[in-house]
């Protein structure tokens, strides 16, 4: 029973990591993020607003987005929208992260965003959360799950 279960678990997790892309306007936030999932051992990109990562996605396939709601030139609600558009491009896994109401959260599309971490986050957690996603070969399932509060 023991090496059946290996192999399950084998068919789910590939054995790179897919690349990630951190779309966040505060700089601070982007370096923290960025920092902790190189830390895991991830391969990440950084866009500053939710044009540069949509630049970004119709250049490079991503298996995992982290994104922020409130941003310059295009926000996060705009690029969730237009990732719904191009399906092709959207990650596996869209996870985001942000400081709005618990309220308006409800309105992200659960068929694209597959977490969501309200600010401020543990950042251990994402970077957890990240490599997990960045590490599955099968489609990630999970529909708007609430990670983490504090």
């Amino acid at each position: 029973m023991q090496p059946q279960a290996s192999a399950t678990l084998h068919t789910r997790r590939s054995r790179t990591p897919g690349r990630v892309l951190v779309a966040e306007d505060d700089p601070n936030i982007r370096r923290l993020v960025i920092t902790m999932l190189r830390r895991s051992g991830l391969t990440v990109d950084a866009a500053r607003d939710g044009e540069e990562a949509k630049e970004l996605m119709s250049m490079t396939r991503y298996r995992v987005l982290v994104t922020d709601l409130n941003m310059p030139r295009m926000s996060g609600w705009d690029l969730i929208a237009w990732l719904r558009r191009q399906p092709d491009r959207c990650p596996a896994s869209v996870i985001v992260i942000s400081a709005c109401e618990r309220g308006s959260l409800k309105k992200l599309d659960p068929d694209v965003v597959k977490a969501v971490l309200v600010k401020p986050f543990d950042a251990f957690a994402l970077a957890a959360y990240v490599r997990s996603a960045a590490e599955r070969s099968a489609p990630d399932r999970r529909r708007g799950r609430l990670v983490r509060t504090i």
